[in-house]
């Protein structure tokens, strides 16, 4: 993840916070490119997902657990409102050729950018460093992971995904890391002791 998120960093902006937002909040790309402004709320530090996109236009998310509100931190709200002034600044120096976006995710003249947009935006960025093969989706498993192994409960991690069930979550990443059962069990070995 340092590796490339390091590489993002060095990227265009634009490719920067797309990567920023997907590692940290790991939702979906056709919910990425669906998000808007009024979406988030800096003072609660949220994210409101309740749309998607894809090449056909804007819909319900997947499930009625993908509809959403999820937690984001400082760092994000921080690159959040340093790429708001930059969409600004760059709809001065673009002039008339600045498309007005309609989602937040967007180029630097305001196109909107869609989900194959997304994927060469990652390979744009791999291709800086040598790592191999990550996707949008692959980040999604990424965030997962992480919250799993710092001692995020199940269930917090099944919301945040907008996963219809714990048991999908379970499924898919109980199995990836052993240090997070072993960690378990020693917690609950001190929680005995006490």
């Amino acid at each position: 993840m340092n590796i490339f998120i390091n590489a993002a960093k060095k990227s265009r902006f634009h490719h920067y916070i797309i990567s920023l937002i997907l590692l940290r909040t790991r939702i979906r790309k056709g919910e990425l490119i669906a998000l808007q402004w009024d979406d988030i709320d800096f003072n609660q530090k949220t994210i409101r997902i309740n749309k998607s996109r894809n090449e056909y236009g804007v819909k319900i998310p997947k499930t009625k657990s993908s509809i959403r509100t999820i937690a984001i931190d400082d760092t994000l709200i921080t690159e959040l409102k340093k790429y708001r002034t930059w969409q600004k600044k760059n709809k001065i120096k673009y002039g008339v050729a600045y498309q007005e976006p309609n989602f937040l995710i967007a180029s630097p003249n305001g196109k909107d950018i869609r989900t194959f947009g997304i994927n060469k935006v990652i390979d744009s960025i791999l291709s800086k460093t040598n790592l191999h093969h990550i996707t949008p989706h692959g980040l999604r498993h990424t965030h997962a992971i992480m919250l799993l192994e710092s001692g995020v409960d199940i269930k917090t991690v099944s919301d945040r995904l907008g996963h219809a069930t714990i048991n999908m979550t379970a499924d898919v990443y109980l199995h990836v890391t052993k240090k997070h059962e072993t960690e378990s069990v020693l917690r609950f070995e001190k929680y005995l002791e006490n």
